[in-house]
């Protein structure tokens, strides 16, 4: 988590009451979900000379040394990561699980889906029926097989809905009728209707657990799994929570010559001020950060090698935001959500908390992106929005007040809470300051305890992995906004092969967010990945085959590929 913003993790759709959500005690306390992506990695390789010296940008060519420790700084930790069905997979749970596990597919710089641990993927013409082939020889960390009958275990836990905190299965729950095993390396998928962007869900974003293969072992004889056991490059060791989680080299990967390190170990900090400084220190390797003042203090640095996400995306980046409940008073009145958006000043936002480097929202999508276009959101108009303010006084004959909501112990949380409160109080409207740690504000938000909270989300491989977050069936769309149009885009978007009618639907929705205001949006996300020079190639992963594989979404990298040069 970082130290301004928070955010949920999930996945995709069954529709649960909220009160079947809490009843089964579904893990949802501090995640943070946000993607972002980094598309321009290859032309790093450019940038390099044939004399063998480390090129720019996380990319090397020098021939990697094994061994050696890696201390890699994490922007948050959730409270539980060890089981990919019940885990809240932030941008850390992905880390770990991307160390001790190894997904089903992975997605390319070029936004499309590679398999990875399987060794195929493929669906019938209609999208109904999904074929996963597996890779031969591939064992767990046990030494059991990783084949077809492990899949189906792992899916049939997925769709097992008596498992308390379940949050895998709102990827796959009542859109997968049936998994089996067609031989001893395939299984085939039937869904209960056609689903295009499927296979997206198994390359282990925000919203793709189920793409986690784990041993069946972990799962027998026990309630829950104390220890790991995956595929991945290394064997889990140790997690402390809060401290640190360490992972040893998997001496029998499966791909040949991986991974080159001794031990990973990661350390969770959630200041980034201090994840800064303990880089520079040398007590840190490598960092990844939402903090600009990281950004701005890395970015031009030529002893560190540094990435980040600015640039052109894949699928959907992620957005900061202010989440609005419009389930309760006051803001299920729309006159005053469209008030708070004409009152919010984007050009202040981004030049006094996000340093003037961010890009303004005006939705969830951007330039460059197919489903990007104008959504009909509010500029910023305070005169428009006294008048609505005063509207609504009138008719309800009650000055307007609002919590707002944010995590406590960061500087830069009470700079964004001062700021609303100064531009909506411009406005007339109260702003009472609502401080808590980060727990109890997701928790809050799950259960609609709240008026409005400072939140950042959505960012996915492709937007129908926030199918789960903003269908008005689903108990994970936060904002409670109840559209049947919207529903009706977001099936589109789901079962339609054609990516022109698929692009209309999504800019539909965002014109839904325009004109309904769930979100007042504030800027675009920025995250960042830094590393002291000797640590090699954290941004060049590839597939088994040799394509590259995407080396940066929302400060999540491959550990597999990375070695020191000391």
């Amino acid at each position: 988590m970082n130290d301004h913003k928070a955010s949920a993790a999930g996945g995709a759709p069954r529709r649960l009451t909220r009160r079947e959500l809490m009843g089964g005690g579904l893990r949802l306390a501090a995640g943070v979900a946000v993607t972002g992506a980094f598309g321009e990695v290859l032309a790093a390789c450019s940038t390099g000379t044939k004399t063998g010296r480390p090129l720019s940008h996380g990319v090397s060519n020098l021939t990697p040394k094994r061994g050696g420790t890696l201390r890699f700084g994490l922007a948050a930790e959730d409270s539980y990561w060890y089981d990919p069905v019940t885990a809240r997979y932030d941008q850390t749970g992905i880390m770990y699980a991307r160390t001790v596990y190894d997904p089903l597919a992975t997605v390319g710089p070029d936004g499309q889906v590679y398999p990875y641990l399987a060794q195929s993927i493929d669906h019938n013409a209609g999208y109904t029926a999904w074929t996963i082939t597996m890779r031969p020889g591939i064992e767990f960390h046990d030494g059991t097989p990783c084949d077809a009958a492990a899949v189906v275990a792992n899916f049939k836990r997925v769709l097992d809905t008596n498992i308390a905190g379940n949050i895998a299965q709102f990827g796959i729950v009542g859109m997968v009728d049936k998994v089996v095993a067609t031989g001893p390396l395939s299984v085939e998928i039937s869904m209960s209707q056609p689903w295009v962007p499927f296979d997206y869900y198994l390359a282990g974003g925000i919203g793709g657990q189920v793409a986690w293969m784990a041993a069946p072992s972990m799962f027998k004889g026990a309630k829950e799994p104390t220890k790991p056991i995956g595929t991945g490059p290394f064997v889990f060791q140790e997690w402390v929570p809060g401290s640190h989680f360490t992972a040893v080299r998997n001496q029998r990967y499966w791909r040949r010559g991986m991974p080159y390190l001794d031990e990973i170990t990661y350390v969770p900090v959630v200041s980034g001020r201090s994840i800064e400084q303990s880089l520079r220190a040398g007590s840190l390797d490598i960092i990844q950060s939402t903090d600009v003042r990281a950004y701005t203090s890395f970015r031009n640095d030529p002893s560190y090698s540094f990435i980040d996400d600015v640039g052109p995306v894949v699928g959907e980046p992620d957005v900061d935001c202010i989440l609005l409940n419009t389930a309760k008073a006051p803001f299920n009145d729309v006159r005053l959500r469209r008030a708070l958006a004409y009152a919010t000043d984007q050009n202040r936002y981004i030049k006094e908390i996000s340093s003037g480097i961010t890009t303004p929202a005006k939705g969830p999508f951007f330039a460059g992106s197919p489903y990007y276009g104008p959504t009909g959101y509010p500029s910023y108009d305070p005169a428009q929005a006294r008048s609505l303010v005063a509207e609504v006084r009138r008719s309800t004959g009650k000055p307007i007040s609002l919590e707002f909501s944010d995590v406590a112990g960061s500087g830069t949380n009470v700079d964004i809470v001062s700021l609303f409160k100064s531009m909506w109080g411009d406005v007339g409207i109260t702003v009472v300051p609502n401080f808590v740690d980060q727990s109890t504000l997701i928790n809050n938000v799950i259960v609609g305890k709240f008026d409005v909270a400072d939140w950042r989300q959505f960012g996915a491989f492709d937007p129908d992995m926030n199918y789960i977050f903003w269908d008005p069936g689903s108990p994970l769309t936060f904002s409670r906004l109840d559209d049947p149009v919207l529903h009706a885009d977001l099936e589109t978007g789901r079962t339609s092969p054609d990516p022109t009618v698929r692009a209309t639907a999504y800019k539909k929705i965002a014109e839904t967010f325009g004109s309904e205001i769930p979100y007042v949006w504030t800027d675009r996300a920025l995250w960042s990945v830094t590393a002291r020079a000797p640590v090699m190639n954290f941004a060049n992963p590839t597939t088994p085959e040799g394509h590259p594989a995407l080396a940066m979404f929302g400060g999540v990298v491959w550990p597999t590929q990375i070695w020191l040069n000391s």
